[in-house]
């Protein structure tokens, strides 16, 4: 639970080999975890910068965007979801949760 050192490690992971894009989407995580959402929304955009198509980062940002409050930044994120993978039954959830 060293959230600052793991962070500093994502950062440098990510700045050693620029096209990776996993160490974003974990910073992310971890911002997300410790309830900082802005920066957990930075960091996943971040990610989907370096790979557009991941499934993970768009789910991640959904959510984010779901507790914030932002229902259509929510639903365009697990829309793009479903058109990379259309059987995600993460992003099938919350899309549903979206349009009831």
């Amino acid at each position: 639970k060293d959230f600052p050192r793991a962070v500093a490690s994502f950062e440098k992971a990510g700045e050693l080999d620029p096209s990776l894009y996993g160490p974003y989407n974990n910073i992310g995580n971890i911002y997300f975890t410790i309830g900082n959402r802005p920066k957990a929304i930075e960091y996943y955009k971040k990610s989907l910068a370096r790979k557009p198509d991941q499934v993970d980062a768009h789910i991640n940002l959904g959510i984010a965007y779901y507790y914030d409050g932002k229902l259509k930044e929510a639903s365009d994120e697990f829309k793009a979801v479903l058109r990379i993978d259309p059987r995600n039954e993460k992003a099938i959830v919350m899309y549903k949760k979206m349009v009831e």
